[in-house]
C-alpha cells in the first residue's frame, strides 16, 4: 500500500495530530450528513451517523419496486423526489434498537402519512432487482403497497433489504470486498459546498445541493478539491476515494416539484465533462460531480465507535494529481499502474496449446512464441463441405476430441521428422495420425469468421474420420503460412497476426477469477470452459482485466481487449452438452452493464483478457519462450475495466 496508508496508520490518535509532533491542518469540515432511507426519496439531515458494513445506518434500506420487482428511481419516477421520510431521531445513535412503536413515516403530496413498523417481521419476496443485482427482500405489506400504488398510479410495493441472506457487493474494479444495500453503486458520496457555489456562480438559476444527493457534505475547501482526495480521515475513520461520480439525469430534476429540466447538466458539460477533465480518453459524454467513497473500517467485524458527526474535521492524504475517474482496483491498491519495475503480480500456473481449433487443449510445461502466437496453436481446423470452420458453438462434439503432439514439439529447436505425427482421438473412433512433415495439397475458400483464404488439406483419411464423427462431410485443414496472413483487428492490435484463433494470439485468465466465479455458482466449472492459453495464479480475482503491459521471462505482452464470451463456456467439455452456466452468473457480475457502465450495453459478458506479444513482431525467433512458474510482472495498468478495450 502507498505511503499515505502507512502514514495514516500512525496518525490521528484523536482527530488532528500528525507524526513527528507536526499538526496536520484539516482540508475541510463536515457540514451536513444526509441519510436516504428509501432509495430515490428525500434525504434526512442528521447530526451524526453510525457506519455499518454497508454504509450509513438506515441508508437505502428500502426501495419501491414495480409489479416485476424492478426498483423505481427518479430517472423513471421523478415523483419520488417529493416523498418525505422520517425516522426517530434516536435511530441515528449507535446503541438504539427499534421497539414495537418505532416507525418509518412516509409522506407525499395528496396522501395520508404511511407508518412502517421498524421491528415487525415481514415475509420475503423474490426477484427484487436494482441494476445488475437481483435477490430477495422483505415485503412491507399490503398497506404500503396500496399507498405507493395509489401515489404512482400503477402497482408498486415497498421492500426492505434482506441482510440476513443477501449481499450486494460493490463493483470489484473500484472497491473490492465492500458491500451496499439499495444505493446505486457505492456506500458514500462526498461533495463540497465550495463546488456547488462555484457551479452556481455560472448558472442562470442556482441549484441546491439536494440535486446531487450526497450523504457527506463538506465545507471550507477549494471548489472540486474533493475530486483529488484519495484517502481521508474523519473521526479516526479512513475513507478512500474510489471513483468520481458520473451523473445521470437526476440532477436535472427539481427536487421541490419533480419536474425535469436541462440544468445543471448542460453547464457541467462545458467544464466537468470527459472532454475537459479527461482529454486523453474516449469522450463518453459524461459529467462528474462529487466523489464516491468506501470506509475501510466497514470491513471490520467491530461495530462500535464507527460514527461521524457534523463539525468533524476532514483530513486528506495521498492527494491524487488526477481525479480518480475510474481508478479501479489499482487505485485502491495504491498503485498508479505506471511504475516498473514492479513486484511479482502472479505466476504462470499453466500453458495450454490448442492445435485444432475448438478441440481439447494440451497442457505443456513451456511454449515457444512465434509471429502468430504459441507454436502449434490453432494451426488446424475442421471445416464443412463449404469450407466454413467448425467451432463448438455449432458443433459441441469438438469438445470431446483429444489431440496429442510429440513432447519435443514444444521446444524451440525441434523440427518434425517423417515419423512425427499429431494423434487425434474421439469417442467411438480409432486414433487418427496426421504426419507433421508431409507436404499437402492446397484448398481454397476456407473461411473463419470474416477471413477466407487457402489452407493445406490433410487428406482423405482425415476427411473420412471427421465426416464419420460428425455425420456429415468434413475435412481437416492446416493454415497455409507460406501464402496467407490473417491479421488481428487493427482497432485493438495493429500489425499482429493469428492462424485459426478467433481473434487474438493469446488469452490470459487467472485461477483467482475462476475460483471467485465458482464461489457463487451452484455447480463449479473448470477453467477449460474458458479455453485460455495462459493461466496465472496468485493475483486477486479479475485483476488481470486491468493489465495493460506485463512481462513474462523478458517478453512483453499487451492487454488489448477484454474477452467477450460466446456460448462455449456453457458447454461441458467432458460430454459436449450445453447448459446455461456460467454465463447466467457472469451476466450478474461481468456484463457490459457492470464492467462498462459508461458504454453501450452490448449484452456481453467478459472473462479473461486477450493479449499480443511485442516480440512476435520481431524477425528474431529465438529465445521467445515462456514456462510454467515464470513470474508475471505488471508494468502498466488500465485505470478501470470501463477503460479497457472490449
Amino acid at each position: 500500500m502507498e505511503k499515505a496508508a502507512s502514514f495514516l496508520s500512525s496518525l490521528l490518535g484523536v482527530g488532528g495530530g500528525g507524526s513527528g509532533g507536526e499538526e496536520l491542518e484539516p482540508a475541510a469540515t463536515v457540514r451536513s450528513i444526509l441519510i436516504y432511507p428509501i432509495k430515490s426519496c428525500r434525504g434526512i439531515s442528521v447530526p451524526q451517523a453510525p457506519i455499518t458494513s454497508t454504509g450509513f445506518q438506515w441508508d437505502r434500506q428500502w426501495v419501491v419496486v414495480n409489479s416485476k420487482g424492478r426498483a423505481y428511481t427518479q430517472r423513471v419516477e421523478p415523483k419520488l423526489a417529493l416523498v418525505e421520510v422520517e425516522l426517530p431521531p434516536e435511530a441515528f445513535t449507535e446503541e438504539w434498537h427499534p421497539t414495537p412503536d418505532s416507525y418509518l413515516v412516509v409522506k407525499a403530496p395528496g396522501m395520508d402519512p404511511l407508518k412502517i413498523v421498524l421491528s415487525t417481521e415481514r415475509p420475503t419476496v423474490d426477484d427484487v432487482s436494482v441494476w445488475e443485482w437481483s435477490g430477495s427482500a422483505y415485503d412491507e405489506g399490503a398497506e404500503a403497497a396500496k399507498w405507493f400504488s395509489s401515489y404512482f398510479g400503477n402497482p408498486s410495493r415497498l421492500v426492505r433489504f434482506k441482510e440476513a441472506s443477501e449481499i450486494r457487493p460493490t463493483n470489484p474494479d473500484y472497491a473490492q470486498g465492500y458491500k451496499i444495500m439499495f444505493t446505486d453503486c457505492f456506500p458514500f458520496l462526498i461533495a463540497s459546498q465550495g463546488s456547488l457555489d462555484a457551479l452556481n456562480e455560472i448558472l442562470k438559476e442556482p441549484v441546491p445541493m439536494n440535486r446531487f444527493r450526497p450523504n457527506i457534505l463538506v465545507d471550507g475547501c477549494d471548489p472540486y478539491s474533493e475530486d483529488l482526495w484519495k484517502t481521508m480521515k474523519i473521526n479516526k475513520l479512513t475513507f478512500q476515494g474510489v471513483k468520481l461520480c458520473n451523473r445521470c439525469k437526476v440532477p436535472t430534476i427539481n427536487q421541490e416539484n419533480g419536474i425535469f429540466g436541462t440544468e445543471p447538466t448542460e453547464t457541467l458539460l462545458t467544464f466537468r465533462s470527459d472532454e475537459v477533465l479527461r482529454p486523453s480518453h474516449k469522450n463518453k459524454r459524461q459529467v462528474y460531480f462529487g466523489q464516491n467513497l468506501v470506509c475501510r473500517e466497514s470491513l471490520s467485524s467491530k461495530g462500535k465507535g464507527r460514527i461521524i458527526r457534523v463539525g468533524d474535521p476532514v483530513y486528506a492524504f495521498g492527494i491524487s494529481s488526477k481525479p480518480p475517474m475510474d481508478k479501479g482496483a489499482a487505485h485502491l491498491a495504491g498503485g498508479s499502474g505506471e511504475a516498473p519495475p514492479s513486484p511479482v503480480a502472479a505466476t504462470v500456473k499453466s500453458i495450454l496449446v490448442y492445435p485444432i481449433k475448438s478441440c481439447r487443449g494440451i497442457s505443456i510445461p513451456q511454449a515457444a512464441i512465434t509471429s502468430t502466437g504459441f507454436r502449434w496453436d490453432r494451426q488446424w481446423l475442421v471445416m464443412s463441405s463449404k469450407g466454413r470452420a467448425f467451432t463448438q458453438r455449432v458443433e459441441p462434439k469438438l469438445a470431446l476430441i483429444e489431440v496429442e503432439m510429440p513432447q519435443e514439439a514444444f521446444t524451440e529447436e525441434w523440427q518434425p521428422a517423417t515419423d512425427s505425427h499429431m494423434v487425434i482421438r474421439a469417442p467411438g473412433l480409432d486414433p487418427l495420425k496426421i504426419p507433421l512433415g508431409a507436404k499437402r495439397a492446397t484448398v481454397d475458400d476456407v473461411s473463419v469468421w470474416e477471413w477466407s483464404g487457402s489452407a493445406y488439406d490433410e487428406g482423405d483419411e482425415a476427411a473420412e474420420w471427421f465426416s464419420s464423427y460428425f455425420g456429415k462431410p468434413s475435412r481437416l485443414v492446416r493454415f497455409n503460412e507460406a501464402s496467407e496472413v490473417r491479421q488481428t483487428n487493427p482497432d485493438y492490435a495493429e500489425g499482429y497476426k493469428v492462424l485459426f484463433a478467433d481473434a487474438f494470439p493469446f488469452l490470459l485468465a487467472s485461477q483467482g477469477s475462476v475460483d471467485a466465479l465458482n464461489s457463487i455458482l451452484k455447480e463449479p466449472v473448470p477453467m477449460n470452459r474458458f479455453r485460455p492459453n495462459i493461466i496465472v495464479d496468485g493475483c486477486h480475482p479479475y485483476s488481470e482485466d486491468l493489465w495493460k503491459t506485463i512481462k513474462i521471462d523478458k517478453l512483453t505482452f499487451l492487454g488489448v481487449k477484454l474477452c467477450d464470451r460466446c456460448k462455449v463456456p456453457t458447454i461441458n467439455q467432458d460430454n459436449g452438452i450445453p447448459g446455461t452456466e456460467p454465463t447466467e452468473a457472469l451476466q450478474a457480475l461481468r456484463s457490459d452493464e457492470v464492467l462498462r457502465p459508461s458504454h453501450k450495453n452490448k449484452s456481453r459478458v467478459y472473462f479473461g483478457q486477450n493479449l499480443v506479444c511485442k516480440e512476435s513482431l520481431s524477425a528474431k525467433d529465438k529465445g521467445r519462450i515462456i514456462k510454467v512458474d515464470d513470474p508475471v510482472y505488471v508494468l502498466e495498468s488500465y485505470p478501470s475495466s470501463d477503460e479497457v478495450p472490449a
